[in-house]
């Protein structure tokens, strides 16, 4: 029966204390008799104190032993990634008590990977009151999937705190940061996920992207550059890459960044159309840049910023019946910003004033 747990001693050592407690006060009574005047109350005293010790013993010992039952369980099911098992199990677990804040951990995640993320914040919190320094990042991501971004970050940064070399901490703070649009901070959080990650194309990507919205289109251009020729290139990548050439002026550079991207998507790609069109209007080669339009609108027929610009081009070659039909389609397409189809809408007026 003489059990000490490795992780958890410290449920059986009550018991087997209030054991010892026994033994050594019947040691004490033959090796040293007292008149029973003195000895009857401290006796019963003794003998009541001790008998409470092994009662709680007895009691914290027998949950422990179903707590662990159901525990173990649900570390089986996590091993099968059987995730509404480990949500049971570690429910029925906790029933007995919190005795380890792990299984609170452990049905979080549970939680988590099945898309139940109120009830996955709400186990991580628990966690947290019975040992305040791990959990922090699972909260954050809980948290983030709920959309509580700002609590997602705050939590990323307590992780941060406790663990400076947490590359998902870390990473998890540049993503919160980067949906805020807080370039600043998500290009700081995607530097400390590449001191310890150097070649982690999730953190080069995202530093990238945040260099881009900043404007730093020397760093901007460099990363992309690098990810293309280390990763396989995407036209995706190629598409950004393009934007920053453009940015910079260099538009022999994005013209061929877009080349490259209607290749890679097998010219099954709007955008990238859309873009090098745009780019022939900034060059004056109008004809070019319709055919880039029209090859844009025949790949999505909804392609709202695609009839926005064929309007634009149609508007700056004088063409006003063409330019105002091209407006209107955008006008009747576009789900984005009302601003876009305020301008959309000025713009056909000013063509129609023309004398």
């Amino acid at each position: 029966m003489f059990s000490f747990p490795r992780e958890r001693p410290a449920p059986s050592l009550m018991f087997w204390m209030g054991l010892g407690l026994a033994f050594q006060l019947a040691q004490d009574r033959d090796s040293a008799p007292q008149p029973v005047l003195v000895q009857k109350p401290l006796l019963v005293s003794a003998v009541a104190l001790v008998g409470l010790v092994l009662l709680c013993g007895v009691v914290l010992t027998y949950r422990n032993a179903r707590f662990d039952a159901h525990y173990l369980q649900a570390h089986l099911a996590w091993r099968k990634e059987a995730w509404p098992r480990v949500a049971s199990e570690t429910g029925k677990a906790l029933q007995w008590g919190p005795l380890n804040h792990r299984a609170l951990l452990l049905q979080g995640m549970a939680y988590w990977n099945t898309n139940r993320f109120e009830e996955a914040v709400e186990a991580y919190e628990t966690s947290l009151k019975y040992h305040p320094n791990e959990g922090h990042g699972a909260l954050a991501a809980a948290y983030a999937n709920l959309g509580r971004i700002d609590e997602a970050a705050s939590h990323y940064r307590i992780e941060l705190d406790l663990y400076p070399r947490s590359a998902s901490a870390a990473q998890g703070l540049a993503n919160a940061l980067a949906s805020k649009k807080d370039w600043t901070g998500a290009s700081e959080a995607y530097l400390k996920v590449l001191q310890t990650r150097p070649d982690d194309l999730e953190a080069r990507l995202g530093l990238a992207d945040a260099y881009r919205h900043l404007e730093r289109w020397t760093e901007a251009t460099k990363l992309y550059r690098g990810i293309l020729q280390a990763e396989e290139a995407t036209a995706d990548i190629q598409i950004k890459l393009g934007n920053v050439l453009q940015a910079k002026g260099d538009l022999a550079g994005a013209i061929k960044a877009y080349s490259e991207a209607i290749s890679l998507s097998m010219e099954e790609d709007p955008m990238p159309y859309n873009y090098l069109g745009a780019v022939y209007a900034l060059e004056n080669r109008y004809g070019e840049a319709e055919e880039a339009y029209k090859k844009a609108l025949k790949l999505d027929p909804d392609y709202g910023r695609a009839y926005h610009n064929l309007g634009d081009l149609y508007a700056a070659q004088g063409r006003v019946e063409p330019a105002i039909e091209a407006y209107h389609k955008f006008i009747q397409r576009w789900r984005g910003d009302p601003r876009f189809v305020e301008l959309a809408e000025s713009k056909i007026q000013d063509l129609k004033d023309r004398p």
